[in-house]
Formats: C-alpha cells, sequence, structure tokens
C-alpha cells in the first residue's frame, strides 16, 4: 500500500479539467511516431498517451521479427532524441547493432547511434546477473525518475522472468503469482510517471488461446496492456501485424496488415503512407 491514505476521498469530478486538456491535444494514442504514416494510422496515431500512459505489447512466435518490429517503434524516438531505457536482455549489443544496419542501414547508425547518449542500457556486467524482481521495479523507477526516460523497452518477458533471481524452489502457483505481483507493481509505476512501456513477449504453443491471451505466462500480461500488436510472418518472410486489443483506438482492431519495414511500407498501398 502506497502512503496515500485508503480513505481519503476523490471524485471523478475533479479529473474533468485533466480529461478535457487532455483531449484538446489531440489524438490520445498520438504522443510517439513510428515514421511510418501509415502504421501510425492504423495504431490512432501511433503510439503513447499525451499526459497518461501506454503499455504496448508486441508478441508472436520466435522468428516472426516482433522484435524487428519493436526495433522500428523506436527509430523515430531515437531520431528525435526522446530518453528511452532498452532491456535488451537475450540478444547482444553486437547483434542490436546488426539489427538497426540491416533496417536503417551503416549511416542512420553513424547519424544517430554514434555518441547517442538518450538510448541506454542495462550495464555489460549487470546482464550477466540475475535479477530479483524487486530490483527490476527499481531499475525502471530509477530510469525513469532520475533518468527522465519517456520509453521502457523489455526484449523480451519470458527471458526477464524465466532468468529472475529465485532464491528457493517454488512452485508454479508460487511463480504464477509472484508474477501477477510483478505485472501490477511495474504496472503501477508506469501508470504514476505516466510514461511509456514497451515489452516482446512469445506465445504460448496453445492453439486454443486467441488474441492477447496467446501470450505466454499469466493471463495478467495481457490485462495490463493498453495496447496488443500480434506479429507473424510467412514461411516466404512477409510480415503480418494485427492490431488485437487498443484501450483508446478501437477502430482497427482484428484488422490485420503486411509490413515491410526495409521499404518502410505498411498495408501494402501507397495510400497508408500517405
Amino acid at each position: 500500500m502506497s502512503n496515500a491514505s485508503i480513505y481519503e476521498i476523490e471524485y471523478l469530478g475533479d479529473y474533468v479539467e485533466e480529461w478535457r486538456k487532455n483531449r484538446h491535444e489531440g489524438n490520445r494514442s498520438s504522443k510517439h511516431k513510428t515514421g511510418m504514416p501509415g502504421l501510425d494510422n492504423y495504431l490512432g496515431g501511433g503510439y503513447g498517451i499525451h499526459n497518461d500512459f501506454e503499455i504496448l505489447a508486441i508478441y508472436g512466435a520466435p522468428g516472426s521479427g516482433k522484435s524487428y518490429f519493436a526495433m522500428h517503434m523506436l527509430l523515430k524516438q531515437i531520431e528525435d532524441h526522446t530518453k528511452i531505457a532498452a532491456m535488451w536482455l537475450e540478444d547482444s549489443v553486437q547483434t542490436i547493432l546488426e539489427r538497426l544496419r540491416e533496417i536503417k542501414g551503416d549511416k542512420y547508425i553513424d547519424e544517430h547511434i554514434t555518441g547517442n547518449k538518450e538510448l541506454e542500457l542495462v550495464p555489460k556486467a549487470a546482464r550477466k546477473d540475475l535479477w530479483d524482481f524487486q530490483t527490476i521495479l527499481k531499475w525502471i523507477e530509477h530510469k525513469i525518475v532520475n533518468q527522465k526516460c519517456e520509453i521502457i523497452l523489455i526484449d523480451h518477458w519470458q527471458f526477464l522472468i524465466e532468468n529472475s533471481d529465485k532464491s528457493e524452489v517454488r512452485s508454479y502457483q508460487e511463480d504464477m503469482n509472484d508474477q501477477r505481483v510483478f505485472i501490477k507493481k511495474l504496472h503501477g509505476i508506469i501508470e504514476e510517471h505516466k510514461v511509456t512501456l514497451i515489452f516482446i513477449s512469445h506465445i504460448s504453443k496453445d492453439q486454443s488461446q486467441k488474441g492477447v491471451f496467446k501470450m505466454l505466462g499469466t493471463s495478467g500480461l495481457g490485462g495490463v496492456a493498453t495496447k496488443a500488436i500480434e506479429v507473424s510472418s510467412s514461411k516466404e518472410g512477409a510480415m503480418t501485424v494485427e492490431l488485437t486489443k487498443s484501450r483508446h483506438t478501437r477502430n482497427q482492431i482484428g484488422n490485420p496488415m503486411s509490413v515491410d519495414l526495409h521499404r518502410n511500407s505498411f498495408g501494402g498501398a501507397d495510400v497508408f503512407n500517405s
């Protein structure tokens, strides 16, 4: 429980002025742009909420391209010098840089990555350690409060959970309960500071699961997401993205679209990039 008393009185009417201010700032989901106008339109303006928080889940099968897609979500923000804290936990820094080069080329790295002091990583030594949930929460809050990061990236969620420090043997149900508590506290930090969290997730092998419930792990993972995108790829390598959840922009849910990150095209038609 926070220091605020549960017995303090608040009224819905107290928030009307703030709500009206947010509405007048334009599309509520347009704080951050992807650099692909068609994709921004599909997402309802972009991602991230003005004067509010956003939790964006990007999920798909192994090899579907979800990490590539997540990287593309950051490119415009890197160019705009938005402060980002990236927890790339599975891939090496060399792999990340190579992925950037494949998407944008050497010139992008020279112009926007070399000397960049806005894109922060987990220190190399710390990446080798097992972190307990409390330390993870402290790291994220430190990046938000002290380093003024506006976007937090976790790639990927299962690596974070599976490599967390467990001082004692726990049952499956106890592990799930620990995850739920962790997710609730993480949600509280993101909501309190009104920033954007992007997390990458694998999907379950259970073919009966649909939408955000495909995400591997506790059902609470999909529940906290304000926006969710499923990424899939054909055998030929064509990528498809589908908006499966959006708390603020519902008109495109269930309408999958093709995306070509190398050609910076979305939807398979020029109209999406106008």
